[in-house]
């Protein structure tokens, strides 16, 4: 087996394994958004019959956790997206070997993007998360449920609010 030959069955290990990395931070966004609706409706459900109505805000915080965590899982996808779609660029046009062989593509290069040790301080890496999190914590479709989440609890208690 040459080596050519060998980058090339790592790039499918590699685009497997991004597919699987996408798959797989799918299903944990939606189990956290399902979470979120629960946890939601058993706090607006609390509140309402125990009269209690300052548990929504409970439940407010709790959304707002529920989407930050949702943005974090969302900005580790986002590693496998981006090489995904640096894979798909290279290749376009031309022979996955031809690509292998001329070195425009490295592989594997998936796990650098997840840790550079020792290039940055603390501060820097921890800014760098924070940034990479805000990023996508934006994002209209990863805030939009969460919004109309905090919409709705905001208008039950208003609601409540003036019915008292």
């Amino acid at each position: 087996m040459d080596e050519t030959t060998a980058k090339f069955d790592l790039l499918k290990l590699e685009l497997q394994s991004i597919q699987a990395g996408i798959r797989g931070m799918d299903t944990i966004m939606f189990q956290i958004k399902g979470w979120c609706v629960t946890v939601a409706v058993a706090t607006a459900g609390v509140a309402l019959t125990s009269s209690h109505i300052e548990l929504v805000a409970v439940g407010g915080a709790a959304v707002v956790g529920f989407w930050l965590v949702d943005a974090h899982y969302k900005s580790m996808q986002r590693i496998f997206i981006d090489r995904d779609d640096r894979i798909e660029e290279i290749l376009a046009g031309q022979e996955p070997l031809a690509a292998l062989a001329a070195g425009e593509l490295h592989v594997p290069g998936l796990a650098s993007s997840f840790r550079n040790p020792g290039q940055s301080s603390f501060s820097q890496n921890l800014q760098n998360e924070f940034g990479l999190l805000w990023r996508e914590a934006k994002i209209p479709l990863t805030f939009g449920l969460y919004l109309f989440i905090l919409v709705l609890l905001g208008a039950l208690a208003l609601v409540d609010a003036l019915v008292r």
